[in-house]
């Protein structure tokens, strides 16, 4: 079990520093035509203030910004305290949700594969909270893989189980989840939540599976 949540928290730590990466650079895509150079796959990492390539040096999770000071190596600005926090949390995170997973792994490939898909969609999970937290906004870039990562567990579950309640459930629960959030929306007129609150309601409900955890 030890092995296992070093690994998780490894894990957790390079995927938190893929989240910072990939936050910054969607939003960038979204104020730029020059999207391939806040590309995720083509792009490579720069400082945000200077735009200085980053070597592998500057991306060590956690204690690149520590012994830089919290501070860039070539223009000296400030990089925010988020960026330690996103990986050290993102860490916590998969570990939590492995002493916490609510079925034994021991022989069980189907609970693999499913914990291998909520932490993938944690991830996204994580990159809605940093990017709504910056800029308000929940984008569909985000929102469909955490969707598509929540149905292929379903699907994954009715082909190993055979029980069509698994789909039933599956689809009570984002009329659940989003129709709670859609209410609120029509109720407020839009002063409350946003659509993509309303679009975050019915993932959720899909993650959660069923309609009593949505509500």
């Amino acid at each position: 079990m030890l092995m296992i949540i070093v690994a998780l928290i490894l894990l957790g730590l390079a995927w938190g520093s893929f989240i910072n990466a990939y936050v910054w650079r969607l939003y960038k895509q979204s104020k730029s035509k020059k999207t391939n150079k806040y590309s995720i796959v083509k792009g490579r990492s720069q400082c945000v203030h200077c735009s200085h390539q980053l070597a592998t040096k500057d991306l060590i999770p956690v204690i690149s910004w520590l012994s830089l000071g919290g501070k860039c190596r070539y223009c000296h600005r400030s990089i925010s305290w988020q960026y330690p926090a996103v990986e050290l949390g993102t860490s916590l995170l998969f570990v939590v949700s492995y002493i916490y997973w609510p079925q034994d792994f021991q022989g069980a490939t189907l609970e693999i594969a499913l914990f291998g898909l909520w932490l993938m969609a944690l991830v996204g999970l994580i990159a809605l909270t940093v990017y709504d937290i910056r800029w308000m906004i929940l984008p569909n870039k985000i929102l469909t893989p955490i969707f598509a990562l929540g149905a292929t567990g379903v699907v994954l579950t009715f082909a190993s189980l055979g029980e069509i309640q698994v789909i039933t459930d599956a689809l009570a629960a984002m009329l659940v989840g989003g129709g709670l959030f859609y209410a609120i929306f029509q109720l407020s007129n839009g002063r409350w939540i946003g659509g993509g609150d309303v679009k975050l309601g019915f993932v959720l409900g899909l993650l959660l599976g069923s309609p009593d955890q949505a509500l």
